[in-house]
């Protein structure tokens, strides 16, 4: 694998994130990803960070940032981490980890002293890559629904 540069994603990056985000979010259609993309990566208080070589992306991060509570921490704004996907072929080789430190310096660059994410309790996946990279469980949720 070559050299991974990581850089922030524009607009025309939208042909290389759709097809992973939808990797992420298999349950949302090309033209709903493509809306989500579009309108994330027009937030000031976020962005889309890309790990690519030069032959092909390697992996996103979604960070924004939450002034609302954060599970775990104590300041506000915090740098949360919304979505994080690696290439299959491209896993186990640190590019998520390093993707993660180029979030934790761009909240740290918009004055986040703390980061926060979440998975869903069955990814072991994603759990064992929190955990790898420092991130400690702070509390599980259960959220219900009911229709009316």
């Amino acid at each position: 694998m070559n050299e991974i540069a990581f850089r922030k994603a524009g607009p025309e990056d939208l042909a290389v994130i759709v097809p992973m985000w939808q990797g992420l979010f298999p349950e949302y259609d090309e033209m709903t990803t493509r809306e989500e993309i579009e309108l994330e990566l027009l937030d000031p208080d976020g962005a889309v960070l890309l790990a690519e070589d030069d032959s092909a992306a390697k992996g996103f991060l979604h960070v924004v940032l939450r002034h609302d509570y954060v599970g775990g921490c104590k300041t506000s704004p915090v740098g949360y981490i919304e979505a994080w996907f690696v290439v299959e072929e491209a896993r186990r080789k640190r590019i998520g980890a390093m993707l993660v430190e180029a979030a934790e310096n761009w909240a740290r660059a918009k004055g986040c002293t703390e980061m926060g994410s979440d998975c869903l309790l069955d990814n072991d996946v994603s759990f064992a890559a929190h955990t790898a990279i420092g991130y400690r469980e702070v509390q599980r949720v259960i959220e219900f629904a009911k229709t009316l």
